[in-house]
């Protein structure tokens, strides 16, 4: 499986054009929760190392997002503990 057909819509001839899209999807799928191995699989990387080294700035965004997430909650908990009936 590859990216859309935007993808072969830009040209053969139009590498850096055909990279600049595929590095936007990516980032794109990965900011909204995609799995890692889902965009290996689409961008044609051999291996998910290659998309790991080349997309972990967006999993650390990620990784510190859900930190927040987990955060908020605790504090919340913290903030209205349960009431004795």
């Amino acid at each position: 499986m590859k990216l859309p057909s935007e993808m072969d819509r830009i040209g053969k001839s139009d590498a850096v054009s055909k990279s600049i899209t595929a590095v936007g999807h990516a980032t794109y799928l990965l900011s909204g929760g995609a799995e890692l191995r889902t965009v290996m699989d689409l961008l044609g990387h051999s291996t998910i190392r290659l998309t790991a080294d080349t997309y972990g700035h967006v999993l650390r965004s990620r990784a510190q997002d859900a930190a927040e997430q987990i955060d908020r909650i605790m504090n919340e908990d913290h903030e209205n503990p349960p009431r004795d009936h």
